[in-house]
């Protein structure tokens, strides 16, 4: 009975994991929506700079992540906002399948290893593994892999 509730809990744990990390690309895309800055012409409205606000570029967004479908990015007017929810949508979907190989269709490299440290984490989160800990990208991401796994005793 014990092994029984232990496994429901490892899965309501992952569960929960998948739900923060869920959370923060959402935030980071509200972040990164009302961090943009641009020069606006005299009289023009945030709006008429792109073509879109930054809540209809949100929204978007929100949706090609939740449906994990890249195509949807294409209704988006800037390319970089295009880039941005291309590699959101990539990367969710890299994590749901736990599936590094997803990463690979990140432009950068610096993208694709952030997408292959997220899959990594998740799995120390959910085996405790600390020896995964060394699969990371840097070390500034492996110390913070090890500190994890040290709080956790």
């Amino acid at each position: 009975m014990n092994f029984l509730f232990s496994k429901k809990m490892n899965q309501k744990t992952i569960y929960i994991i998948l739900g923060i990390v869920i959370i923060l690309v959402v935030a980071l895309v509200f972040i990164i929506g009302k961090g943009e800055k641009a020069v606006k012409a005299p009289g023009a409205t945030s709006g008429e700079l792109s073509g879109q606000e930054s809540e209809e570029v949100e929204e978007i967004v929100n949706e090609a992540v939740k449906k994990q479908d890249t195509f949807i990015c294409q209704q988006l007017i800037k390319e970089e906002d295009k880039k941005t929810c291309q590699e959101k949508v990539i990367k969710t979907k890299a994590l749901s399948q736990k599936d590094f190989s997803i990463c690979e269709q990140i432009e950068t490299e610096q993208g694709r290893a952030h997408c292959r440290d997220s899959i990594i984490m998740t799995q120390v989160v959910e085996t405790q593994d600390a020896s995964l800990c060394d699969q990371m990208s840097n070390s500034h991401t492996v110390k913070q892999c090890q500190d994890y796994i040290v709080s956790l005793k």
